[in-house]
């Protein structure tokens, strides 16, 4: 992947003035880590990054772009599971005790995604349409994990077929236990990548970016965001001309 990247590189740098640009966005949504042990159940939460990227356009609708990307991915993780047992209360008194946990886990992990796209672009009289499909690959500068869970203890008396709850003197009541914020590694993640949108221009050669981005991550911790984005294009021309934008040639 490092050589096919390099290998675009090279091929399109003798033409990089030809028809180019440069992207600013930031972006935040939905977020999630798909993967998980099988008694976890995962959900996501609020994800959020932005985005810097450089496009080549071959022509009017066809490009191709590369960049790199910040993200932090905010996943959780839910898992109930009871364990019962026989017991003894303070009265001498045999009961079924029943403990029935409440697991809640929450996963955060900023990652850097250099990624290679290709870019397509209908321009319109006062706008244009985009959009790119591509590859990114996620590094993990920095994650962490914490989890915390309930634990509700009740008993069943069959001398009097009597089920026993939030009764805090014998034991019967919910506790709740928060562990400390750990440090974790997050695996790497081969990531493919999706925006639409519209651009906007502002002036010659500069233009409002707003649309919707997704990404799912096929390996690792399989990461996936949706988000709504927001930046500016800086288009630059030939090298002759005094300015060029996406909507001439």
């Amino acid at each position: 992947m490092k050589r096919l990247i390099l290998y675009c590189l090279l091929f399109i740098s003798p033409v990089l003035w030809a028809r180019s640009a440069v992207e600013l966005t930031l972006n935040g949504g939905y977020s999630a880590f798909m993967k998980s042990e099988p008694e976890w159940h995962p959900s996501g939460f609020v994800g959020y990054g932005a985005h810097i990227g450089y496009a080549y356009f071959f022509n009017r609708y066809i490009g191709l772009g590369i960049g790199v990307d910040g993200y932090c991915y905010n996943g959780r993780y839910n898992r109930i599971s009871s364990e019962t047992k026989d017991m003894i209360d303070s009265d001498n008194e045999p009961y079924s005790g029943t403990f029935d946990y409440s697991y809640r886990q929450k996963k955060s992990a900023w990652m850097l995604k250099p990624g290679v796209s290709i870019l397509g672009e209908v321009p319109l009289k006062s706008l244009s349409i985009y959009m790119a499909i591509g590859a990114q690959y996620g590094i993990s500068v920095s994650a962490q994990e914490r989890t915390s869970y309930t634990v509700t203890h009740t008993g069943y008396y069959p001398k009097w077929h009597m089920t026993v709850t939030d009764i805090p003197e014998y034991g019967f009541t919910t506790t709740q236990i928060s562990q400390p914020t750990e440090k974790i590694q997050v695996p790497y993640s081969w990531i493919i990548a999706a925006k639409a949108g519209v651009a906007i221009p502002l002036k010659t050669g500069w233009s409002v970016l707003a649309g919707v981005n997704a990404d799912y991550g096929i390996t690792g911790d399989q990461p996936l965001s949706v988000n709504l984005e927001l930046g500016v294009r800086c288009m630059f021309g030939l090298p002759k001309r005094h300015h060029c934008n996406c909507y001439q040639d």
